[in-house]
């Protein structure tokens, strides 16, 4: 039998993210509303690649500080203004 545990890891982890943002006057009154949407991936390499990805920076004495804070790199997949319909 073989233990796959330490050799298997997330590479790839996939995020939608909606928003929306208003605009209101000094009396609360509504000006504007924005809605957006954003496709993020989070991928196996660290923020800073001094760290290798199969790294785990949280066991590792000499893992960099920037890595051991913010781990794995973000990149923007897609992004795209909604209307209201779609929210």
């Amino acid at each position: 039998m073989h233990i796959i545990e330490p050799l298997a890891t997330v590479r790839a982890d996939t995020f939608v993210i909606r928003v929306c943002g208003e605009s209101l006057d000094s009396s609360g009154r509504l000006l504007a509303r924005a809605f957006a949407e954003a496709v993020v991936q989070r991928v196996a390499d660290y923020v800073n690649p001094v760290d290798a990805p199969t790294l785990n920076v949280y066991d590792a004495a000499t893992a960099n500080a920037m890595n051991k804070s913010f781990g794995r790199r973000i990149k923007l997949v897609s992004f795209r203004w909604l209307s209201p319909q779609e929210v």
